[in-house]
């Protein structure tokens, strides 16, 4: 009987934080209507033997539309699994990512970055301090860019634009520094006007 050998399992995970941000930036759509200025009231008297008096006067209404945005994501974490030895001898690993759906009443671009430079660990080594730039991302058949904590841009859209795009990650995981244990690392996508 040949017995094979394999590392303990560890699981790893990726967490999301959104935000939506722009100077002028509001959650959900808010209309206000109101005369544009404090107006007294207005009154309009006629006198006439005939029925030709007329009498009128013009008011103003007036509309405040807030900047305006929505980021949204299919989910707020990403399991990468429980890995194997497979997965350490390949050196890392691809899994599909959350669907990030953004749309705004201005021009703007949604970012991605670390939440911090290392992923955290908990086990029974020391800590391996897994840099985040060993997690690559990627939307559509685009090439992998390191996850940094600078942030770079996921996409973009026009005013009244929408766009809905999946990442995929590419986790570098090497025998030599992949201690058996627990790691994550937070990941924020930020709406900004450009």
């Amino acid at each position: 009987m040949i017995s094979r050998c394999s590392p303990p399992r560890s699981r790893s995970r990726l967490s999301y934080r959104w935000r939506a941000v722009a100077t002028r930036c509001a959650a959900g759509v808010l209309w206000c209507l109101w005369p544009s200025q404090r107006a007294a009231a207005q009154t309009c008297n006629s006198s006439s033997e005939t029925a030709s008096g007329v009498c009128s006067f013009n008011a103003t209404l007036s509309a405040i539309i807030p900047y305006t945005a929505q980021l949204s994501s299919s989910a707020s974490e990403t399991s990468l699994g429980t890995l194997d030895r497979t997965t350490l001898a390949a050196g890392s690993l691809v899994t599909s990512g959350p669907t990030v759906t953004a749309v705004a009443n201005f021009a703007w671009s949604v970012s991605i970055k670390a939440g911090a430079t290392a992923w955290s660990f908990t086990g029974a080594s020391a800590d391996p301090q897994k840099p985040a730039a060993d997690l690559r991302w990627r939307v559509g058949t685009g090439a992998y860019a390191a996850l940094s904590t600078a942030g770079a841009q996921v996409t973009s859209g026009a005013a009244g634009s929408s766009s809905s795009v999946t990442l995929t990650f590419s986790t570098l995981w090497p025998w030599a520094s992949s201690p058996p244990g627990d790691y994550s690392v937070p990941v924020t996508l930020t709406l900004t006007a450009p």
